[in-house]
């Protein structure tokens, strides 16, 4: 399935009351108490955000200096009951929190009058990034979800030549993979699909732990081809690290909500008091699936979760996020019609500089699939699209063979109005060191923002996934063996984030090492073809409406439909500086 689901807010009131400290002694007068009310989703500071950052970059720790250096980073008690006591005297209750966040209710009205969701009160900025309401106007993420190939097949396709596949082995403790994700599932179609397929059923079992996150539930299915989206994560996971723990989060599809997932699933690893069932230590990434048009979010809305995600790769999970499905075109037609003013863009968070962007490919075999890679028996393409109706396709879940669509991918900052997150629009990521450093050539070599996608794996629906779902719209479209093939970037996120696992696993590994940008960009320097399938044929666009971005067509190197290409995930290892 295609772009992800980004969850949507409404824009704030504008109304701005500020006493000396920032706030509103008191909220304004008349409103009732059976007033409509809403959370809001605070997002606390660092006290030291610069080595916060820092820690977020780097490479060879151990999961216990980790976590001793993030003790001093993470927010204070004290600033914690400061901005409690700020938030009480202007009528917002403090519900819940986690490391990261303060979760307050308040009537719609005293929010509004605050203008707290276009900007954070200087009484309150020493202490807090970014305030995001839950406000549900618009889903704030949509879903990204043929010879289809299997686990099997992944695993051989994106290994080296002559090589045995790494995987995760059946010893404990195993690492962790945790999804992000907006949609119901039900459980039994991961186990129906184990069955099937022959896979060890983890429903049930420690193996596969559900989180619930401000209500969310993995129980209901039909949410608008939302569980099938989890379906593809899950069961693609599965098969492709089968001895791999599973953590999906579920989290209705709102504004704060994601920023929420986020701090939950730190406490989660870092086990603090706020930890949900026991937490996981494990946990070494986390795939998302769900996102949209980056400059469709306000500053507050990027902030906090920039904030989120900071703090997740400085615990040591590496994060990977699909990049899109309509090609260039990400923040264009928001009917789904594909007949709207198309716009050249990027997909969040995809574009954040600590999150792994991953694009779409066309993954092909040359005889049987069981085959160990030669070297010869695999070929890539971009997934690829031509023109505005062709990339965007109708909108709808999943993504089946013969469907439209194509892999996301350009440059960080096209013009947008921050729908979302209120306020001003988003001007996107300055350009991160990895890419200034090793991009090199006329046409991305001088580019001043950050580029997606960073790598690439199967996505094309014509060689997606076969995954077993009890969604009835998917009813016709099943096999003989009641399986349906679906693909997307939602196929290329969590495929990478089990390949990825599987590699830390082979390594005796199975605690997170964070942000992996430096090792993929400094192996494509110095290794190039050797840890890269180079994939230099396709396109995403016209070059006409191409507008923001750099390019619509791949090329030998690095580019925006593929980023370095697919990993040779075993020869990588040695730029990772791996130890427990």
């Amino acid at each position: 399935m295609t772009e992800r689901r980004v969850v949507r807010t409404a824009a704030a009131g504008c109304g701005l009351l500020l006493a000396a400290t920032g706030l509103a002694a008191a909220p304004a007068a008349g409103i009732s108490a059976t007033a409509h009310r809403e959370s809001v989703t605070i997002v606390l500071r660092s006290p030291h955000p610069a080595a916060l950052a820092a820690l977020s970059r780097s490479y060879g720790l151990s999961h216990a200096k980790r976590i001793a250096r993030l003790d001093r980073l993470t927010p204070r008690r004290a600033a914690i009951t400061h901005v409690r006591h700020r938030l009480a005297e202007v009528g917002i209750d403090a519900v819940q929190r986690t490391a990261w966040t303060l979760t307050g209710s308040a009537p719609a009205s005293v929010i509004d009058a605050l203008g707290l969701l276009r900007s954070v009160p200087a009484g309150l900025r020493p202490y807090v990034s970014a305030v995001v309401a839950s406000r549900t106007a618009e889903p704030v993420a949509r879903s990204s979800a043929t010879v289809a190939v299997d686990g099997a097949g992944f695993r051989n396709a994106y290994t080296a030549p002559h090589v045995k596949p790494p995987m995760v082995g059946k010893g404990n403790p195993r690492p962790t993979v945790a999804t992000v994700q907006f949609a119901g599932f039900k459980a039994r179609d991961l186990k129906i699909y184990a069955k099937k397929t022959g896979l060890p059923n983890i429903v049930g079992t420690r193996h596969y732990r559900p989180i619930s996150v401000d209500g969310g539930a993995g129980s209901a299915a039909n949410s608008n081809g939302g569980d099938i989206e989890v379906a593809l994560d899950q069961e693609s996971i599965l098969a492709t690290a089968p001895h791999a723990n599973q953590r999906p989060y579920f989290a209705p599809n709102t504004g704060s909500a994601y920023i929420d997932i986020l701090a939950t699933v730190f406490d989660d690893v870092t086990q603090d008091k706020q930890a949900k069932r026991g937490g996981d230590a494990h946990i070494v990434a986390l795939s998302t699936s769900w996102g949209n048009c980056e400059a469709n979010y306000g500053r507050q809305q990027i902030n906090a979760m920039q904030s989120m995600i900071k703090a997740l790769v400085a615990a040591g999970v590496t994060v990977f996020s699909s990049s899109g499905d309509a090609g260039i075109y990400d923040c264009g037609d928001s009917t789904g019609t594909g007949l709207g003013n198309s716009t050249a863009g990027v997909d969040y968070p995809a574009s954040s500089p600590q999150v792994i962007g991953v694009g779409g490919t066309t993954l092909r075999h040359r005889g049987p699939v069981a085959r160990r890679n030669n070297g010869h028996n695999w070929r890539e393409t971009a997934w690829s699209c031509h023109d505005p109706q062709s990339c965007e396709g109708n909108g709808l879940l999943p993504i089946l063979p013969g469907g439209s669509g194509g892999t996301g991918g350009g440059e960080s900052g096209a013009p947008g109005g921050g729908i979302f997150g209120g306020g001003p629009g988003f001007g996107g990521f300055k350009a991160p060191k990895y890419q200034k450093r090793f991009v090199k050539g006329p046409i991305y070599g001088h580019r001043k923002k950050r580029m997606v996608p960073d790598i690439a794996a199967d996505g094309d629906p014509n060689t997606g996934f076969r995954l077993y779902s009890s969604d009835s719209q998917v009813a016709d479209s099943r096999d003989a063996e009641g399986l349906v093939q679906v693909g997307g970037t939602s196929l290329s996120a969590p495929l990478s984030a089990a390949l990825f696992t599987n590699l830390l696993a082979s390594q005796g590994r199975t605690r997170g090492i964070g942000d992996i940008h430096r090792a993929l960009y400094k192996a494509y320097a110095k290794a190039g073809h050797r840890v890269f399938r180079d994939v230099t044929q396709g396109s995403n666009g016209a070059a006409a409406n191409r507008g923001h971005d750099p390019s619509v067509r791949a090329h030998k190197g690095y580019d925006t439909l593929t980023g370095l290409g697919g990993v040779i995930w075993p020869r990588l290892a040695a730029y990772l500086h791996l130890r427990n």
